[in-house]
């Protein structure tokens, strides 16, 4: 399956596939320029990640933010420092909320926990640039749904994961009234 998403561009003048249409979209929308002045290089899919195991990510991530905000709230509370324990105070909370909605969630998507939730590309690319310069991606790493939605693209991969609780059906709106 992941062979199939494995892609080599450039080597043909077929009409772009829907990922690389997505990846032409967002490195012109971050370079300021026109997708079909933006030619893809090899585009390699290089992981893959399922809801399950990004409702862990999530999890652990809050979970750290949950156990950091506890220990500056002892401290500021130590101190005697009561405006930075109370915003300490409140931030616990949320992280608490947080945690309790994700396992909401994750109930609520028992049934497609096992599915893929995005996959995870390296690609490089080159273009024009709108005043005449060139454009150079040696090596970039972007997030898709396998609809091809951009969850989120990084020059770095650890740095790739930061948003991926998007993909998450009602992630996004934990934090809509905050």
């Amino acid at each position: 399956m992941l062979t199939a998403a494995v892609l080599c561009c450039g080597c043909s003048r077929q009409a772009p596939s829907a990922l690389e249409t997505a990846i032409l979209e967002r490195v012109a929308q971050q370079a300021g320029t026109d997708p079909a002045s933006v030619h893809l290089g090899k585009v390699e899919c290089v992981d893959s990640s399922t809801f399950r195991a990004e409702f862990a990510r999530r999890r652990e991530v809050f979970s750290f933010k949950l156990e950091q905000d506890s220990k500056l709230y002892e401290r500021y509370r130590g101190e005697r420092k009561t405006n930075n324990a109370a915003a300490k105070f409140a931030a616990m909370q949320k992280d608490i909320r947080v945690l309790a909605s994700l396992d909401s969630l994750e109930q609520s998507l028992s049934a497609q926990l096992d599915e893929i939730a995005f996959y995870d590309y390296r690609f490089s690319a080159t273009g024009k640039m709108p005043d005449g310069g060139r454009l150079e991606v040696p090596e970039m790493y972007i997030a898709l749904t396998p609809d091809a939605s951009v969850v989120s693209m990084a020059g770095d991969r650890k740095a790739l994961r930061k948003g991926t609780g998007r993909v998450i059906p009602g992630y996004l709106e934990l934090f809509g009234a905050e």
